[in-house]
């Protein structure tokens, strides 16, 4: 259960992903861009 967690979390950080959420976000993007490559740092550092 926990791999196929690990699993979505690489999906979801996902540079594709990334892009395609922001897309849609109303929310600010550059406060959205340092979120998402912290959180996918924080992911590939295990």
């Amino acid at each position: 259960m926990y791999e196929g967690y690990l699993d979505f979390q690489r999906r979801f950080y996902s540079l594709p992903s990334f892009i395609r959420r922001m897309r849609v976000s109303g929310t600010h993007p550059v406060y959205n861009f340092i979120m998402n490559l912290g959180y996918r740092l924080a992911i590939k550092q295990g």
